[in-house]
């Protein structure tokens, strides 16, 4: 579990592994724990060997934050119904073969 400074700090330093991309080449959504893996790799298409990360957030409202920040800053994301349960930050490479 971490803050929403930690969570930042885990995704940009991943982000920056690759300097040709541009936010809006990023998506970053949140997820329940126990469906980060549906999310990312049936929901989104997100080859397991792809580019991405997540990171546990310590409430929804901290992951909420931390979504946020990124949609501000160009990031790519989608509307999700509010969920108590949604503590996962997670963020993808958008590629040709991943939704979006």
């Amino acid at each position: 579990m971490a803050s929403a400074l930690e969570i930042l700090t885990h995704i940009d330093t991943y982000m920056k592994r690759f300097p040709d991309t541009k936010n809006q080449n990023w998506y970053v959504g949140v997820a329940a724990e126990d469906d980060i893996d549906r999310r990312l790799f049936k929901d989104h298409k997100v080859p397991k060997h792809g580019v991405w990360a997540y990171h546990p957030a310590d409430s929804s409202a901290i992951a909420r934050q931390v979504e946020k920040a990124y949609r501000d800053a160009g990031c790519d994301g989608g509307t999700v119904d509010w969920d108590d349960a949604a503590t996962m930050v997670y963020a993808y490479l958008k590629a040709p073969y991943t939704e979006p």
